[in-house]
């Protein structure tokens, strides 16, 4: 004898939308008071049920065009995604539905990630006014600079006062940092490591 599941007006109405018996989810069905729930469930169907997968897996194999086929990419819309993802990168939407379940990438993460791909060339440029964000930008600045200094470039503490040059930012791809935001290396270094240093370490 088969146990019947319990109704879920949520899947319920995806189902509709999958087999072209609604044509798409009522403009009421995601309003704010049920919006995170039956996103949450509809990523959770979609990653268990229809793909079989487990979080992990599906944060490697869930992309844009398999949530366009599963009609899913409306959810978009209500998942704010960081910038730093690519066009097709749909992860945001498994950390959303698995919130404390899986490790999520860092603002540092991502910030050195979104870093990696100026400097492979994946990408030409930051995204626009990147480090123009209040204290968001001026972390992110931090994170560029310290993964340039210590991961890039191997300098020990000592050494950035005296080798971190406008040209080596310029050459790392960082220069718009200091085009931006601050009025001299000296200012850029002592706002990334504030009381690391003072005016006669750059002597």
């Amino acid at each position: 004898m088969t146990i019947q599941q319990p109704f879920n007006f949520t899947i319920d109405t995806y189902e509709k939308v999958l087999s072209g018996e609604i044509k798409t989810f009522s403009p009421y069905f995601f309003e704010q008071r049920y919006r995170k729930k039956r996103v949450v469930q509809l990523i959770k169907h979609l990653v268990e049920e229809r793909l079989g997968l487990t979080p992990e897996d599906a944060l490697d194999q869930l992309d844009l065009k398999l949530l366009k086929k599963y009609k899913l990419d409306c959810l978009l819309k209500y998942v704010e995604k960081p910038v730093e993802l690519d066009k097709n990168d749909v992860s945001h939407l498994i950390y959303f539905a698995y919130k404390g379940e899986i490790p999520e990438p860092t603002p540092k993460d991502l910030t050195v990630r979104m870093y990696r791909k100026v400097l492979d060339e994946r990408v030409k440029n930051f995204p626009k006014n990147y480090f123009i964000q209040g204290k968001k930008g001026e972390e992110r600045v931090k994170h560029c600079v310290e993964y340039l200094c210590f991961d890039v470039l191997g300098f020990s503490k000592e050494d950035i006062p005296k080798k971190l040059t406008p040209e080596i930012l310029k050459e790392y791809k960082l220069k718009i940092v200091l085009n931006v935001l601050y009025l001299s290396m000296f200012d850029l270094i002592t706002s990334v490591f504030p009381g690391e240093y003072d005016s006669k370490n750059f002597k």
